[in-house]
C-alpha cells in the first residue's frame, strides 16, 4: 500500500491513497496477533503519518500528524524488539529522532496565531463591528478562540511528553538488559556494583511510564521481578514485583497472554508458589516430626481402631481422645446415619477448629491425624 505512493501522481491522488494507506495499516495495527505483525503495522502507519504531516497545510494538522506518528513509532519500536532485527530498530530510532526534531521545531510556532486562526478572528471581529455588537463580546470571542487553540497545543505538548517517557523507558530497560548480559558473560563473579545498576535503571523505566503507559511499566517490572529472581535470588522482592506486573497487565485490552513476557511472569511466579509451598511443607514436617514419635502409641492404637471398623474408631477416638469442645458428642452411627455421623465427627476433629494456644500443638497434631483416619472412612462411603 505505501508503495503505491510514487512522488510523481497529481496532488489529489496523492493525498487519496495516502488517507487511504492509513486507514489500511490503521485496521492492520489493531488486528496484528503477534509482536511482528504489530511492529510492522505501526512502523508503516508511523512512515505514513509522517508523510502525512509533511504535506499539511495548517500547523495544527502538522502538530497532530507528527504526534501521531510519534506515537505509532515508538510503538512499532517497542514491539519490534523482541522480534526485528538490530538494523531494523535503529531504522526506527531514526525515524523517532527526526519526527522529534520537527515537533521540536513546530511547538514555538505554535505559540503565537498562525495565519489561519488569524483571519477567523478577524472575521470574527468584522461581522461583529458590521452588527454593532459591543467591543467585549468580540474580546471575549478573541479570549475563547485562543483558550481553544492552545488548550490544543497543550494536549499535544502532552502526548509528546508521553511518547518521550516511553522512549525513555525502552532505552533504560534494553540498556539494563545489555548490562546485566555482559556483565554475567565476562565475570566468573557476580559484579554486585553492575547488578544494583541495572536494577536501579528498571526501576527508573518504570517510573517513567507510571500511570502513562500500562504496557511499559508492567514490562519494566516483570524485568525488575526477574532479575531479583534469576540473578539476586530474592525471592520475597522478585515475587512482589512479578505480582505488580501480572496486575497492571491483566488491565491491559486484550491481556497480552501470548507475549513471552507475560509468560515469564506466570511460569515464574507459579515456580515460586511451588517453591514456597515446598519449603512450607518441609518446615511443618520438620516441626511435627519429635510430635508425631511423642503420640506414636495413640496414633498406632488410631490405626488398630480403624482397621477394626467404623464403629469401632469411633468409639475409640470419643472415649479415649474426646473433642474439647463439651458440646462435641459422640455422633449417632447408626446403618442409616453412618455418613451423616462420619460427617459431624470430621467437623469436630477438623484442623481448623483447633486452637493450638489453648490445646497445644501436639492434640493439633493428634486431631489432624484423627481426622485424616475419618477422612478416609467418608470418602469409602462417598464411593
Amino acid at each position: 500500500m505505501y508503495l503505491s505512493l510514487a512522488d510523481g501522481l497529481p496532488q489529489m491522488i496523492y493525498d487519496q491513497r495516502l488517507v487511504k494507506a492509513v486507514d489500511f495499516y490503521t485496521q492492520a495495527a489493531q488486528c496484528a496477533c503477534n509482536p511482528e505483525e504489530a511492529s510492522s503495522a505501526h512502523r508503516n502507519l508511523g512512515q505514513a503519518l509522517m508523510k502525512q504531516a509533511q504535506r499539511a497545510i495548517t500547523l495544527l494538522q502538522r502538530l497532530e500528524h507528527s504526534c501521531a506518528a510519534l506515537h505509532h513509532l515508538s510503538a512499532a519500536l517497542g514491539s519490534g524488539l523482541s522480534c526485528k532485527h538490530r538494523d531494523w530498530c535503529e531504522a526506527i530510532e531514526e525515524m523517532l529522532e527526526g519526527c522529534e526534531a520537527d515537533l521540536h521545531a513546530l511547538l514555538p510556532l505554535a505559540d503565537s496565531v498562525d495565519d489561519a486562526l488569524l483571519r477567523r478572528w478577524m472575521q470574527r471581529i468584522a461581522e461583529a463591528a458590521s452588527e454593532g455588537l459591543p467591543a467585549y463580546k468580540t474580546e471575549k470571542w478573541m479570549q475563547l478562540a485562543e483558550y481553544v487553540y492552545k488548550s490544543g497545543i497543550y494536549v499535544l505538548e502532552r502526548d509528546i511528553y508521553l511518547h518521550q517517557c516511553i522512549c525513555d523507558c525502552i532505552k533504560a530497560r534494553e540498556t539494563a538488559a545489555a548490562i546485566l548480559q555482559r556483565s554475567l558473560a565476562e565475570s566468573e563473579t557476580l559484579d554486585m556494583e553492575a547488578v544494583w545498576l541495572v536494577i536501579d535503571m528498571y526501576k527508573q523505566a518504570a517510573i517513567l511510564t507510571r500511570e502513562r503507559a500500562v504496557d511499559q511499566e508492567a514490562l519494566a517490572l516483570a524485568r525488575l521481578g526477574l532479575t531479583y529472581e534469576t540473578v539476586m535470588r530474592a525471592r520475597a522482592k522478585a515475587t512482589e514485583y512479578l505480582k505488580a506486573a501480572f496486575q497492571l497487565a491483566n488491565t491491559l485490552v486484550p491481556v497480552p497472554y501470548n507475549q513471552d513476557w507475560f509468560k515469564d511472569i506466570i511460569d515464574t511466579l507459579q515456580r515460586l508458589q511451588r517453591e514456597a509451598a515446598l519449603q512450607e511443607e518441609k518446615e511443618r514436617h520438620r516441626e511435627r516430626a519429635p510430635i508425631l514419635e511423642a503420640l506414636k502409641d495413640e496414633l498406632a492404637a488410631i490405626k488398630r481402631a480403624a482397621d477394626a471398623g467404623t464403629h469401632r474408631l469411633i468409639q475409640h477416638i470419643y472415649k479415649v481422645h474426646p473433642p474439647k469442645n463439651p458440646r462435641h458428642s459422640q455422633p449417632d452411627m447408626s446403618p442409616d446415619n453412618m455418613k451423616k455421623g462420619l460427617l459431624a465427627a470430621i467437623t469436630h476433629y477438623h484442623p481448623d477448629k483447633q486452637r493450638q494456644k489453648d490445646h497445644g500443638a501436639e492434640w493439633c497434631v493428634l486431631a489432624e491425624e484423627i481426622c485424616k483416619a475419618l477422612n478416609i472412612k467418608y470418602e469409602m462411603f462417598k464411593g
